[in-house]
């Protein structure tokens, strides 16, 4: 997260050094996030960016097949979608003269996006006429040669690295639109169209007039208007049949419907229509995993690519993954002017949408998907607030019931209002035909054991809403002074003992996550990633941002059964401050970038590695010196050298998840207890020593 309140992604440091020696026992790698530093040039290219999406969804065991069969359920789902009417329609308009020359060069190999075109143009011409369809506003979009960009001026937390040098390109996709009133230009509707209407440079340009037709085009070849952020349903075409199951183009499409979800956080899944040669395959990118229908063959049967045609102008919202009703984004006006307004909570109540300060990482397919925006209640300009939106799994427990039992710690943000909409998962008649794909082959995953016919691995998301108060400042944009750096980390170790005495870890803090009020008091925000202590469940997957773990935690394998305990949360709250006073210095800049480029390059382990050697007491008294003649640096610098020692008198094994069970649980208490104590005695000590030195 850029500078944001509640981010799922916090700011992650980056960093570059030859200092650090490359661990030779690495486990986990470390994925870049948004904001990290640019990879290896290679990983840029789209092509090697989808193979590493495809290979992370497979190893996920979130990638599915519908196994071949003369019909796709989920194809003929979505064309049952469209009713008898359209039915009759596709029959009727196979034969025109644009789908016979399309199917002519498809036997001919050719299949090219121009005579793709006029082939919907002419389809929409004849669905024009229909009076089922006179108000529909969707058309398709053919991108040519042009990449595609999100709008910049509605997503600033989008890092500068993130410009593309290799802009992903859709072949076709479709579009809500509107006419311009003040010409005769057609352009799209959507939530950022909605929120902050048409800036950028590139979209002040005055469109060149369209052709004036009635009705209007059914598709438009120059659309500088168009953007992630507008698309609807993803078109793919491929000239060849053999492309239908090529697993680089399909992945390549997976990477496309990432970059849609990415920029429409609302956005519940991406239908996409892929098409090669004479087959179809439709291809549902779902923020739970990747459904990918069997190919179905239209040669002989031009109606059901006329049919597939037509759904693209014709699905509803709600078939294409939005949300619909009160659910959704509504424009209102508020004091004379439309603004976005959302409805949360079982109070109903409604908040005003400002910009968007986060949002996903890139590439990112399954997952939360987490963002948020600035907003206020209605009527109340005055109090700025938070919403964040994260997809989460229905199972674990909400942020907000955290929150809630941690209301009576200051040093938490507050909570407002909260929800979690429970949308319509996939129809189970779709889904029963369907085979897990892993290391490239597909096994049967229907489990009788399991509500889910795709077996324990599928677990629907829900989307969960939190509204919390706004609390801007951060570690790179609050100036502290040396007193109440000392008072603000001696109030963050407190806040952390509250937290703990619920049974509550907080499993994410981090630059980004810890916040400053405007009295300079920390604040802990974030509690996404929570868990309860004395749940009696191990955390098989280590969570967090790894710059910020225990070194505990980065020693373990991904697979080893570990739990996030008391101790865990103090080490990091030792490294959110310790990296702090780095940033006060270049030379602390410098090594700390080298720590992050070191992590991306040796996996968890290795960061571990790293942290354990940086820690070591002549490593420290070494880093002391960086601060030249600055006595209240040396201080800190001291000061961590006291807090490591206590942290670590013991060595960085911590009881694991069974010891905790048994008798090391009681144990690991007194530890904690003595730990934390004699931390909040040696920064209380240093609070006293520094303002007698002061007033001297």
């Amino acid at each position: 997260m850029n500078e944001g309140n509640m981010a799922g992604n916090p700011t992650r440091l980056h960093l570059n050094t030859t200092s650090l020696t490359p661990a030779t026992n690495s486990s986990t790698p470390i994925r870049s996030g948004s904001g990290n530093l640019d990879l290896a040039e290679e990983t840029k290219t789209s092509r090697n960016r989808a193979k590493i999406l495809y290979e992370y969804i497979m190893s996920q065991g979130k990638l599915f097949f519908e196994k071949d069969q003369l019909c796709s359920k989920m194809l003929s789902y979505y064309m049952d979608r469209l009713g008898n009417s359209y039915d009759e329609f596709a029959s009727r308009v196979a034969a025109i003269d644009e789908v016979k020359k399309f199917l002519d060069s498809v036997g001919q190999r050719r299949g090219n996006e121009g005579e793709f075109a006029d082939m919907v143009d002419a389809v929409f011409k004849q669905l024009a006429s229909l009076p089922a369809f006179q108000d529909r506003w969707i058309r398709y979009v053919h991108s040519g040669n042009d990449g595609i960009e999100a709008r910049k001026h509605a997503h600033p937390w989008v890092a500068d690295w993130d410009d593309p040098k290799n802009l992903l390109k859709m072949d076709f996709y479709t579009v809500m639109v509107e006419r311009a009133s003040e010409s005769d230009d057609w352009r799209p509707v959507s939530l950022s169209t909605r929120m902050h209407g048409y800036k950028g440079q590139e979209e002040q340009r005055q469109q060149k007039k369209q052709e004036q037709q009635d009705p209007p085009p059914g598709i438009f070849r120059k659309f500088s208007h168009g953007s992630w952020d507008d698309a609807r349903i993803l078109v793919e075409l491929k000239s060849n049949i053999k492309h239908i199951s090529s697993i680089p183009d399909l992945s390549n499409m997976f990477l496309k419907a990432a970059q849609i979800l990415r920029f429409q956080p609302n956005r519940h899944f991406v239908l996409g229509l892929y098409i090669c040669g004479s087959s179809v395959r439709v291809v549902r990118c779902d923020r739970t995993c990747v459904l990918v229908g069997a190919p179905v063959n239209f040669g002989s049967n031009p109606a059901l690519l006329v049919k597939v045609l037509v759904a693209g102008f014709v699905l509803d919202g709600n078939d294409v993954g939005f949300l619909e009703g009160d659910q959704a984004v509504s424009m209102e006006d508020v004091d004379g002017k439309l603004q976005p307004v959302v409805v949360i909570g079982q109070s109903r109540e409604k908040f005003v949408l400002d910009k968007q300060i986060s949002g996903p990482e890139k590439d990112r397919l399954i997952g939360r998907g987490t963002t948020v925006h600035l907003a206020h209640r209605l009527g109340d300009p005055r109090q700025q607030c938070c919403i964040k939106c994260a997809w989460a799994h229905p199972e674990r427990p909400h942020e907000a019931e955290f929150l809630m039992l941690l209301s009576h710690v200051s040093g938490v943000v507050e909570l407002l209002s909260w929800d979690a909409l429970r949308l319509s998962e996939v129809p189970e008649s779709i889904i029963t035909g369907f085979r897990r794909c892993i290391s490239g082959r597909t096994t049967p995953v229907v489990d009788s054991s399991t509500a889910s016919p795709l077996g324990t691995l599928f677990q629907p998301r829900q989307l969960r809403r939190t509204v919390t108060s706004y609390i801007g400042d951060s570690f790179s944009t609050t100036q502290l002074s040396t007193l109440d750096f000392l008072k603000a980390w001696l109030g963050l170790f407190k806040t952390i003992s509250s937290v703990l005495k619920e049974n509550i870890v907080h499993r994410d803090l981090s630059h980004g996550n810890v916040r400053f009020d405007e009295s300079k008091s920390p604040k802990i925000i974030d509690f996404e990633l929570a868990h309860r202590i004395d749940c009696g469940e191990s955390t098989v997957n280590v969570t967090g941002t790894p710059l910020f773990m225990s070194v505990e935690m980065l020693f373990y394998s991904e697979f080893s059964q570990r739990v996030y305990q008391e101790l865990h949360e103090l080490e990091s709250g030792f490294w959110v401050f310790f990296f702090g006073i780095l940033l006060r210095t270049q030379s602390g800049k410098d090594k700390l970038k080298a720590l992050q480029i070191h992590a991306l390059s040796t996996g968890m382990r290795g960061l571990g590695e790293a942290k354990w050697t940086m820690i070591r007491g002549p490593l420290i008294l070494e880093w002391a010196n960086w601060f030249g003649q600055d006595e209240d640096g040396k201080l800190l610098m001291n000061l961590c050298r006291q807090i490591v020692d206590i942290l670590y008198k013991e060595g960085i094994t911590f009881p694991s998840f069974e010891e905790r069970n048994k008798d090391g649980k009681r144990k690991h208490r007194e530890r904690y207890e003595t730990v934390k104590n004699d931390i909040l005695n040696v920064l209380n000590e240093s609070i006293e020593s520094h303002k007698s030195s002061v007033s001297v």
